[in-house]
This record gives C-alpha cells, sequence and structure tokens, in this order.
C-alpha cells in the first residue's frame, strides 16, 4: 500500500515559513469569530470554521510534503514537522470546542478571560518565532506555567464551562510541544 500526495494548488510554494505564517493568521481569525461568537451568544460561525479548519490542514500536508520530499531532516528546518503539527492539533481544539458548544448556555466572563488568556499565550509563542534569545524562552515558559495553572484551577475548581476550559488545556498544551521547536529553530549549537 502506498500513499499519493495529490498537489492541491498548481504551483506550491516550497517556503515552510510562508505557510506556518499562513496558519498563524488562520488561527488567529478562528480566535477572533469564537470569541466573538461566544460573547455574543451567536454561534452561526460553523462553516467558515470549518472552512478555515481545512485551509490550516492543506498548508499543514504541504509543509509536511516540503520537509519529506527535500529531506529537510536538519535543525534548521525539521523543528517546522513538529511545530505545523502542533498548529494542527490547536486548530482542531478550537474547531471542535466550537462546535460542541451548548448554545443555549450563557458563557461567563470567566470563559472568556480565559479563551483571552490562551490567545495572549499563543500570540506570545507564534508572533515571533525566529531569533529568539534564551531569555525569551524562559519568560515564555513562565507565562505558560501561569495560564497552565489557571486553567487547570479553573477547570478544578469548576469556575468556567468545563468543555471551554478542557479545550483550553489542550490547546496550551499544543502550543507549549511547538515551544522545544522553535528553541530548536533559535538555537542549534
Amino acid at each position: 500500500n502506498s500513499c499519493i500526495i495529490r498537489s492541491i494548488y498548481d504551483a506550491e510554494s516550497t517556503d515552510i515559513v510562508a505557510h506556518i505564517k499562513r496558519i498563524i493568521y488562520t488561527i488567529k481569525m478562528m480566535q477572533g469569530i469564537i470569541y466573538e461568537d461566544i460573547s455574543k451568544s451567536k454561534f452561526n460561525s460553523k462553516d467558515e470554521l470549518f472552512q478555515f479548519r481545512n485551509n490550516v490542514l492543506k498548508q499543514r500536508d504541504l509543509v509536511l510534503r516540503i520537509i519529506k520530499e527535500k529531506k529537510l531532516l536538519d535543525n534548521k528546518h525539521f523543528p517546522y514537522y513538529n511545530m505545523v503539527i502542533s498548529l494542527w492539533q490547536v486548530t482542531r481544539f478550537y474547531y471542535y470546542m466550537y462546535v460542541n458548544l451548548d448554545q443555549k448556555v450563557k458563557y461567563s466572563t470567566l470563559d472568556l478571560d480565559l479563551l483571552k488568556k490562551v490567545e495572549k499565550y499563543f500570540s506570545k509563542s507564534f508572533d515571533k518565532f525566529t531569533n529568539l534569545k534564551v531569555d525569551d524562552f524562559v519568560k515564555r515558559n513562565d507565562y505558560y506555567q501561569k495560564i497552565r495553572t489557571e486553567s487547570l484551577e479553573l477547570l478544578r475548581k469548576n469556575s468556567c464551562n468545563n468543555l471551554i476550559s478542557s479545550f483550553c488545556i489542550n490547546i496550551i498544551f499544543s502550543i507549549q510541544f511547538a515551544d522545544s521547536s522553535i528553541y530548536l529553530l533559535n538555537h542549534q549549537d
């Protein structure tokens, strides 16, 4: 059995970073839509989020294909492999969180605050992922520890909607998973 990956575009760019930036931008769009829909209690963006999810999936496949076909196994390229898988996981968690939200429930400010904190953590992690110093990673890890602890406390106390907080925990872990790959991109010595 062999797997044939067909091209989804007439001409594919082999610029891995450009594909990853598209994924990051798409996830930020999803975050904005989800936050707005929850805060306004209007849940009519499922089709749009599904399309965003599929766009990220295509970009993920392109990055993985580029790395495999060009045998980019050095530390300048291969960390993108884990990074793009992590971004795909983040996308899936956001999509499935949205799809499973109960439209009859009025979500609290704690739910919205948690979503904003996760969005901030995502931005801190992916707005800049090259030319970082070790101190930058220490600060990112400190923020990760803080938001993880807060999220787990909310989940334990049932202070938030369990669906939102459980998906947020998974998103936080997926973002953290990418951080070691981002570290490798910056410190190959």
